[in-house]
């Protein structure tokens, strides 16, 4: 008996409206529960996103205050990114040479061929190489916020003055709002006399 064949019985269509309503049911039913479920995982990454903004929040925080620690993550930053770009092009030059091995190893006569699996390691080294090449930017990116934050601190103060805590705080609030998305109100890691 084909496929088409089975089609054309009515056993088959009276199975399948009965098992598309049996499903349309069940799907009904879950609905509410599946809904649910997922609502509480979007809160969950909502949640865990803004740690993370508090995270990096605190981190630039604590860059700005220190200036020997803030150069200093920009000297590891630019090592990183620098042994990636050796890396990476030691990977290019490692796939140059495996691949003419490989060519040469098509005509006849002796030649050398790599017996140890070079893609592997050019592909883990890869993988290494991106890993670098994130975490030197991450540090770069906290270190110039730091310098950002404390600039526009310094230009606020410029204007306004030196006296004027409470709209320092505020000015301060505004500015970690806009580029972190949480600010000291929302922010009970810190004590109140260290986010002036």
């Amino acid at each position: 008996m084909e496929w088409q064949d089975i089609i054309v019985t009515p056993l088959f269509w009276i199975v399948s409206t009965i098992g598309t309503i049996v499903l349309s049911i069940v799907g009904n039913l879950l609905t509410p529960y599946v809904s649910a479920f997922v609502t509480r995982h979007l809160h969950a990454r909502r949640t865990g996103l803004r740690e993370n903004q508090k995270k990096r929040r605190d981190q630039v925080i604590a860059l700005k205050a220190n200036i020997h620690r803030r150069t200093s993550t920009k000297l590891d930053a630019l090592f990183k990114l620098l042994l990636a770009m050796v890396l990476l092009l030691a990977c290019l030059f490692l796939f140059q040479i495996n691949f003419s091995a490989l060519h040469t190893s098509l005509i006849p006569g002796p030649s050398l061929v790599f017996e140890i699996p070079t893609f592997l390691i050019i592909v883990l080294v890869l993988l290494f190489t991106m890993a670098l090449i994130k975490m030197g930017l991450d540090d770069m990116s906290l270190a110039l916020t730091a310098d950002r934050r404390e600039r526009a601190r310094h230009d606020f103060l410029a204007q306004c003055g030196p006296d004027s805590s409470d709209e320092i705080r505020q000015f301060e609030d505004e500015w970690d709002l806009k580029a972190f998305g949480v600010n000291s109100q929302n922010d009970s890691s810190l004590p109140r006399n260290n986010r002036a």
